[in-house]
Formats: C-alpha cells, structure tokens, sequence
C-alpha cells in the first residue's frame, strides 16, 4: 500500500509558506493605495522566501551528496 510510506513534506512547496513567494504580487497589486514602504516591504517578503528555499535545497543536496561519499 502506498499510502503507508511516510510522504517528505517540503514546507516550501507543500505547505501555505509557499503564498510568501508571492507576497510582491500583493503588495504591486495595493501599490496605488498603500505606502512604498509597504511594496518594498512585500519584495523583502518574498526575497527571504526565495533565499530559504534555496538555502533549504542546498542544504538538503549536501546532506545527500555527503552521504554518497561526496566532496565539493
């Protein structure tokens, strides 16, 4: 049964965490109604998203390569 194997959960794609990579969206989307400070605000959102996704990725790809005798 495939249901009985434990499932890897990737915040960053399988969970709501993944709606702050669009948080820039949002704030272009109130751009004509809020401060810029705002906007900026949700780049900066969306930015730290994007680095600890990517940090996470690395990390985990390490983790993997390191456990198959690896060297960088």
């Amino acid at each position: 049964m495939s249901s009985d194997i434990p499932k890897d959960v990737d915040i960053y794609r399988d969970t709501p965490i993944r709606l702050l990579g669009y948080a820039n969206e949002v704030g272009e989307a109130f751009r004509a109604i809020v401060s810029a400070k705002l906007v900026w605000a949700s780049y900066g959102l969306a930015s730290m998203y994007v680095l600890a996704d990517t940090q996470d990725k690395v990390y985990i790809k390490q983790q993997i390569f390191s456990l198959v005798g690896g060297d960088f």
